[in-house]
């Protein structure tokens, strides 16, 4: 016998934390088939084949205290996924070590989606945002001296314009490499645009434009942390805005005053600062940039807060 095989695994668990910060969802995995087989016995080469992978991720949380909506459940079905991998001895002393590291590689592509292991992956990601469904296709694509797990560059445009997000090809870039983030980011980024346009109505000395930056990149840092924040909020900066567009503003002074406020967003994720107290940080804050064009720390008045973005 050459071939191992186990067959209806179900699992259950709960998330609790993820790139340092608290979340609360709860996961469950059906697995129709794992195998476990003999290649080449010469090389002593396996290949473990999982089909039919079926995972429903529940967030028990909304993305923040104000939001209306929230991710409803989201899927993820893998058809077929397969990672090759040697033993130099099937000796236990020494094989056991070799298998903590492939342990350790799938470990590593569940959490990142990536591993230099020879593997192949096709299936698709799935959720529900404001009652609409949307789905991704994923597979494998070489990046270097790895192989990693990425969804099909015109699902996310597609995905994007069904909720009504506009993005650049850049961003497109960021976030095709991270397919389980993407129904997240497109609500992050949702509502943070809708939550700073409330906030700013109902304080004249909060700057929507400002604000909606700040809580962006609070957002996400609070969610994946600072590096990738900094990666989807500078993509975003490469292109003007279509609020920049009508309202003939320049695109260097707006876009320094947004990644300098994403910033500050960063650092207050990073400070654990509640959201409920985000505005009032921020309209007190030295490093803030409260308009296009204007130096750090400089408020405006609320007459002219409202005559800006």
């Amino acid at each position: 016998m050459d071939t191992i095989v186990w067959k209806n695994i179900f699992l259950e668990g709960q998330v609790t934390e993820s790139a340092g910060f608290p979340r609360d969802e709860e996961f469950s995995v059906l697995i129709d088939q794992v195998s476990l087989r003999i290649k080449d016995p010469i090389t002593q080469t396996f290949v473990l084949k999982v089909s039919g992978f079926r995972s429903e991720t529940i967030p028990l949380e909304k993305i923040a205290e104000g939001a209306q909506e929230k991710i409803g459940k989201e899927d993820v079905l893998v058809r077929e996924f397969s990672i090759a991998f040697q033993l130099t001895s099937l000796d236990p002393d020494r094989a056991i070590p070799q298998l903590k590291d492939v342990v350790a590689a799938l470990e590593r592509f569940m959490k990142q989606g990536r591993t230099a292991f020879p593997v192949s992956l096709s299936g698709e990601v799935g959720f529900v945002y404001k009652k609409k469904y949307g789905q991704g296709r994923i597979y494998i694509e070489r990046e270097g001296a790895e192989n990693i797990l990425v969804m099909d560059k015109g699902d996310v445009k597609g995905l994007c314009r069904m909720m009504g997000e506009e993005v650049w090809n850049e961003e497109v870039d960021v976030a095709y490499r991270w397919p389980a983030r993407v129904p997240r980011l497109i609500q992050i980024r949702d509502y943070a645009r809708t939550r700073a346009h409330e906030v700013s109505a109902q304080r004249s000395d909060v700057p929507e434009k400002a604000y909606r930056h700040v809580l962006w990149s609070y957002l996400l840092t609070g969610k994946y942390g600072a590096a990738f924040a900094k990666e989807a909020t500078s993509a975003h900066e490469l292109y003007q805005e279509p609020e920049e567009r009508v309202f003939n503003i320049e695109p260097v002074a707006s876009h320094q005053m947004d990644m300098a406020n994403d910033g500050v967003g960063a650092r207050y994720a990073e400070s654990g600062y509640p959201e409920d107290g985000l505005a009032e940080h921020m309209i007190n804050d030295p490093e803030v940039i409260f308009y296009p064009g204007g130096p750090r720390g400089q408020k405006l008045s609320p007459e002219e807060n409202r005559n800006t973005l």
